[in-house]
Order: C-alpha cells, then sequence, then structure tokens
C-alpha cells in the first residue's frame, strides 16, 4: 500500500554533517514522542483498570467488575485494524505527517471523553457508554498511528538503519508503559483510596491530554519528503488497496498478523494483565503491583533498540 519513498538524506545533498544529524534526530523525536503519547493514552487504562471497573461497572461481584471494565478496553482492540486501514490509505494520499496529526488528535478526543466522563454513580449508563465510545476511538487512533508512524521511519531511514529507525515505535510503547506505571506509582503512593476513586483515577488522562500539544507541535513543524523521487513518475493509487495486497502478497500479510498477535498478546499480558494479577490473586498494594509495569517497559524500551 505504502509507496518507496527518496530518503531524506539523499534528497537534500547540499546538507551539512550536523543538519542531517539533527534531521534525523527530529524525524525519530517526533515519530516515537507522538507514539509513546498515544500509547501512554491507550495503556493508562489497563492500569487503572480495576478502579474503573468499580466506578463505572458496579455490580455485585467484584470479578464482574474486573470483567466488564476489560471488555471495555477490549473494544478498542476491534477498531483498531479499521483505524490500520482507513488512516494508512489516508497517509498513502495525504502524506504521513497529516495521518500522525490526525491520529494524535483523536487520541486526545478519546483520552479526554475518559478524563471528564462521569461515573455510573453520577449519571447511571451514560458514563460507561461515553467510556466505551472513546475507548473505540482511542482503539482506531492507535490502529493508524502504529501504520502511519513506523511508515515514515521506515521510508525516511537511510538503507542501512532501516532496522534502528523503525524499533523506536515498539521502544516508544515501552516508555508508554513506563511513563503510565510510575504516573499509577506516585498516586497510589501520594492519595488515598478515597480520593483516588474521587479523583485521582483522572489524573493520568489528564496528564495525557495536557501533554498532547508538544506532539503535536513536533510532528505539525516536522519537514516530511515528498512520497515520490523528484523526476520519477508518479503512480496511481490503487481503488482498492487492501484486495490488491490480499491478492498480491497473502502470505506477508498472514505471517505480519502472526508475529503481531504473538506480540501484542505476550506484551498485554506481561505489562498489564500480571499487574492485575499481583492486586487481584495476590493481594499486593497497587503501587507494587505497577511497578512490575515499570520493569516491563525499562525493559522493552532497551531491548527494542538493543534487538533491531
Amino acid at each position: 500500500m505504502s509507496i518507496p519513498t527518496v530518503s531524506s538524506l539523499n534528497a537534500a545533498p547540499g546538507a551539512t554533517l550536523g543538519q542531517r544529524k539533527q534531521s534525523r534526530a527530529r524525524l525519530v523525536t517526533a515519530a516515537a514522542v507522538g507514539n509513546a503519547l498515544e500509547f501512554y493514552d491507550f495503556t493508562v487504562y489497563g492500569f487503572f483498570a480495576l478502579l474503573i471497573g468499580k466506578l463505572f461497572f458496579p455490580v455485585h461481584d467484584p470479578v464482574g467488575q474486573l470483567l466488564l471494565a476489560v471488555a471495555s478496553f477490549g473494544v478498542g482492540f476491534f477498531t483498531r485494524p479499521v483505524g490500520g486501514l482507513v488512516i494508512g490509505m489516508y497517509a498513502d494520499r495525504a502524506g504521513r505527517k497529516k495521518a500522525m496529526v490526525l491520529t494524535l488528535g483523536l487520541m486526545a478526543i478519546g483520552t479526554a471523553m475518559i478524563a471528564v466522563a462521569p461515573t455510573y454513580g453520577q449519571a447511571g449508563f451514560v458514563g460507561p457508554v461515553i467510556l466505551v465510545i472513546a475507548r473505540l476511538i482511542q482503539g482506531f487512533s492507535a490502529g493508524g498511528e502504529v501504520g502511519a508512524s513506523t511508515t515514515l521511519l521506515l521510508e525516511q531511514a537511510p538503507p542501512n538503519r532501516r532496522g534502528l529507525y523503525a524499533s523506536w515505535q515498539f521502544a516508544s510503547q515501552g516508555l508508554a508503559a513506563l511513563a503510565g506505571a510510575l504516573t499509577g506509582v506516585a498516586l497510589t503512593a501520594s492519595l488515598t483510596t478515597a480520593q483516588l476513586e474521587s479523583w485521582g483515577w483522572r489524573v493520568p488522562f489528564l496528564i495525557g491530554t495536557l501533554i498532547v500539544p508538544v506532539g503535536w507541535w513536533l510532528r505539525q513543524t516536522l519537514e516530511e519528503e515528498p512520497m515520490h523521487a523528484p523526476n520519477a513518475p508518479k503512480l496511481k493509487a490503487p481503488k482498492l488497496p487492501l484486495l490488491d495486497v490480499l491478492r498480491d502478497h497473502r502470505r506477508a500479510v498472514l505471517m505480519g498478523l502472526g508475529l503481531t498477535i504473538a506480540g501484542t498478546s505476550a506484551h498485554f499480558i506481561i505489562v498489564f494483565y500480571l499487574s492485575i494479577y499481583a492486586v487481584k490473586t495476590l493481594s499486593l498494594p497497587p503501587g507494587i503491583a505497577m511497578l512490575s509495569g515499570c520493569v516491563s517497559g525499562a525493559i522493552i524500551f532497551v531491548l527494542a533498540l538493543v534487538g533491531r
């Protein structure tokens, strides 16, 4: 679906070495920071799933509360492939930068909706409905973010640095998990249970919303190289790119799906489920349980770059 581009290093032969290094650093920062912000907003929900279940799904069984909270978290995964397809096609036509700015804006909307959503005790079923809609928006945004940011990094990277550049996509998810877990640890250590249930749980989502302008500025001011070489003929975009990909690259798509499913499953089990397991089954304090997220996030960040 994506059309290869000219590397920014080759497109500006007159640039000095310092300018080229600065261009590389800005490219990686814009993609990685924005991606980390996206997945910070996407993942703090997982760390506060127990509390969200209690506030938004007040069934008598605590296990039922948790299952409903996890189910509302899971609905975002249904819209992730849709977001990947829709925003991916938009990125092919309008450019990666515009697509990445769009995904950041959508994630900000979804996160802000969660931050201000009334609980079940305040507005009845209105609160859970807002929560689910927000998760659908976040899932759609995250799905488009992965494709657009990874493609931009690969297209603009020097040929011998593509693995390193692309590794920042997953490394930034490790940073997001680390930041979300640290926020949870800080809140649980400084606030009482009553304060967390009253307003403290909203703080991580507000932080995610307030930091979005930083990522927006980085991406909006990013210089994206043209989609084609200056003298190369422009290729007409296919009308049905999904069908073309499935017809011509079926094996690669299936292999990619398998690798993604395996990696994503392990990621969410280790980073998120184990912290819930530590609280519900092992009866550990939430702050201690969230430290596992800190360790996991740090390991993901380092190994993603080392194992490129």
